[in-house]
């Protein structure tokens, strides 16, 4: 985990506390729906590992978090098919909590 921590160092400018969470989501992307582990999750957005690789940067979509949403989110990086998102509304507090201690 060590080395997945160093990649992303650019990428940790967010606003308020990241949790790390092992939960699923669930994002729609051109009308198809893929399940994704989340790693980390803060009130302004996520981040994932796509296996599919199939995200850009700036790129919109519809995320689900452990059956929970639609959350509407922008991907703002993607590398190595870890995606990091910015939600459009921040989550609402006792949500965000919930699912951190899922």
């Amino acid at each position: 985990m060590k080395a997945a921590r160093s990649m992303f160092k650019g990428h940790n400018q967010r606003e308020g506390q990241r949790h790390a969470v092992t939960v699923y989501g669930r994002f729609r992307y051109n009308g198809r729906a893929y399940e994704v582990p989340l790693r980390d999750l803060s009130q302004t957005g996520c981040r994932f590992f796509d296996r599919h690789g199939c995200l850009a940067k700036g790129t919109p979509i519809s995320l689900r978090i452990a059956g929970m949403g639609p959350f509407e989110a922008v991907v703002m990086w993607s590398a190595d098919q870890y995606v990091g998102v910015r939600f459009d509304r921040p989550l609402y507090g006792p949500v965000l909590e919930h699912l951190a201690t899922m």
